[in-house]
């Protein structure tokens, strides 16, 4: 943990004042913490009372960390997309870009922290997001299916409406008109299966995802290792998250009646080892309706492609949830 995310955690504990010295509103259970007012952001902080996780394992979980990028025309209906990160990464610099695309687009972002990952992680000293998957099966399975109930309540507390303190939405509480999800890699694999339970979400890209998260944990070039020494089989791992294999969901239901024509957006990496190419087909599957574009990268170098495809998938949000 660096320096800088280090004083954020010490000053959310310590006090319920933000840390520009303005007070943090803490209606409904939520508070709101100013990071920087020049540029709209802040961190929003949810109590989590629908949990799967052992909180003695980890208990860190009991509260959502969401951090909200607000466009500068903002309003008290302004839609909002849900930014769910990458597993492994060091920090928020890619959902960073992606948030900053969609304010841009008069769309406010919330980059979502899922269970073992930076300020919802219990071991401080180990890699965000490496206890996600690696502990043993049921525990990689509770956590995915935490990030699906973590998303569900994001979305009801803002249907209730959030007071943001005079950040454009006057004096009433701000209440997206409409919800979109944005995942790449795990978030991906998470959101696409969220889209299918919950009609709220309007619009979703999924960004180097796919279907059969049993097959990719088992056979993707980073994960198969984790895999093997959980002494997880691609069987065990089935049975336990099947509720995330959209192939097998569309298979016993008319996948028209799952999406309801909800507009969706894929971007594969041809030559991605992570995420294998039956996994990538499966999800072209699930979802027959989608909008699905390739790029010539695999799952890491897919990275240099980044100015493009924020651009596309922030243009592909205001046209669907404007």
């Amino acid at each position: 943990m660096n320096a800088g995310r280090l004083l954020l955690w010490a000053a959310v504990i310590v006090t319920p004042v933000s840390i520009f010295g303005n007070p943090a509103d803490s209606s409904g259970g939520a508070t709101i913490h100013w990071l920087d007012a020049s540029s709209r952001t802040a961190c929003l902080i949810l109590p989590q009372r629908d949990l799967l996780i052992d909180t003695a394992d980890n208990p860190a979980a009991e509260h959502l960390w969401v951090y909200l990028h607000l466009p500068r025309k903002f309003n008290a209906d302004t839609p909002f997309v849900i930014v769910l990160p990458i597993l492994g990464g060091s920090d928020l610099w890619i959902e960073n870009r992606f948030a900053a695309a969609l304010t841009r687009r008069g769309l406010a972002a919330g980059i979502l922290i899922l269970p073992q990952q930076f300020n919802r992680r219990y071991f401080l000293s180990l890699p965000s997001g490496k206890l996600f998957l690696d502990r043993n099966p049921e525990r990689l399975a509770n956590n995915f299916k935490q990030s699906l109930k973590d998303i569900q309540t994001l979305i009801t507390a803002l249907q209730q409406g959030l007071a943001l303190g005079g950040a454009g939405a006057g004096d009433g509480r701000w209440k997206p008109k409409k919800f979109g999800i944005l995942g790449t890699s795990l978030g991906g694999i998470v959101g696409s299966v969220a889209m299918s339970r919950d009609e709220r979400l309007q619009a979703g890209a999924f960004l180097l995802a796919g279907s059969d998260p049993a097959s990719i944990l088992t056979e993707g070039d980073e994960t198969r290792r984790v895999a093997k020494k959980l002494g997880a089989t691609r069987s065990t791992l089935a049975g336990l998250l099947e509720d995330f294999d959209l192939n097998g969901l569309t298979a016993r239901k008319n996948p028209g009646g799952i999406w309801k024509g909800r507009p969706i957006l894929l971007i594969h990496a041809i030559w991605d080892g992570v995420i294998p190419r039956p996994a990538r087909r499966a999800l072209d599957e699930a979802i027959p309706h989608a909008q699905i574009t390739h790029i010539p990268a695999g799952h890491v170098s897919a990275i240099v492609y980044i100015g493009w495809i924020k651009n596309k998938v922030a243009k592909f949000f205001e046209e669907n949830l404007q």
